[in-house]
């Protein structure tokens, strides 16, 4: 017979959504993110419409290796709470992850039969959290731990390791333990990229990838999120911005004169190291000759 203290507590919603919620988040600390979902799952059954469960619940699917479905569920939240802290921030790390595990499918792998098992898995994992086997808001001391642990593991003189794995494992680290490259990795920005313009000289023309037809500077993966998620964040020009055309012809100008200092600063350092033009032995007597 059920007594009155267990039937209080199975008509208690309340209370056990939010224990679901929370064992959630202890399964999520654990790396237990199938139970974790499972828990969050059972949550929104009982309150389809709690921002606490649906969040943890996007958080969980992004780790997961689900960006597709998580950015599903953060959408998810958006309808339900526009004002939940850093929706923004977590809207634009599921996009991005959704075009680096698009972009990653198809590529290769630096061969077939050079990875073994897990190593080559790895190696070929686009997500640097994944990669190191920590949540998306790891602290440094977690990183370090984990680097330490899965250089071990992968290592190219273990069984089941790689070079390309351990390489792999070293820059997720090198990225996400600088905060400055984090976030430009949660914001989306291929930090490849970036770091092979450094390496380019002083005289190397600037890529036009970040250029349009028009030569505008095409928008971040960020400003790309929030116009579609928050457009009330940005001026509204009902019939176009009248002021496209100047600003076009405003960016055609400084750009010219970028190039066209560019050229002089080229021409006068050629000219400070071009060979005098008389001949080497004039001023010099026959004797020293």
């Amino acid at each position: 017979m059920m007594t009155e203290h267990e039937g209080y507590a199975r008509d208690d919603k309340w209370g056990q959504c939010e224990a679901l919620v929370a064992r959630a988040a202890c399964h999520r600390r654990d790396r237990n993110l199938k139970a974790a979902l499972a828990d969050c799952n059972s949550a929104l059954q009982l309150y389809p419409r709690y921002p606490r469960a649906l969040f943890r619940r996007a958080l969980c699917l992004l780790e997961d290796q689900h960006p597709t479905e998580a950015l599903a569920a953060f959408e998810q939240l958006l309808r339900v709470d526009r004002n939940w802290p850093n929706l923004l921030d977590w809207l634009i790390r599921a996009t991005a992850q959704a075009k680096r595990q698009g972009s990653g499918s198809s590529s290769g792998g630096g061969g077939a039969g050079v990875f073994q098992g897990e190593g080559d898995a790895i190696a070929e994992n686009k997500d640097y959290y994944a990669v190191l086997g920590v949540s998306t808001d790891a602290t440094e001391a977690q990183l370090k731990r984990a680097y330490r642990l899965m250089s071990l593991k992968v290592h190219p003189d273990k069984a089941g390791g790689s070079a390309a794995a351990f390489h792999q494992v070293a820059e997720a680290f090198e990225t996400l333990s600088d905060p400055e490259k984090r976030q430009l990795y949660d914001d989306g920005v291929d930090t490849t990229k970036k770091r092979k313009k450094k390496e380019k000289g002083p005289y190397d023309s600037e890529s036009s990838e970040s250029e349009d037809e028009d030569g505008n500077k095409k928008k971040s993966l960020r400003e790309e999120v929030e116009r579609r998620y928050f457009p009330d964040h940005f001026q509204f020009w009902p019939f176009g911005d009248p002021f496209v055309n100047k600003r076009r012809h405003q960016q055609r100008k400084k750009k010219q004169a970028e190039q066209e200092k560019a050229r002089k600063e080229r021409m006068k350092s050629r000219a400070n190291h071009q060979p005098p033009s008389h001949p080497w032995w004039q001023g010099h007597s026959d004797w020293d000759i």
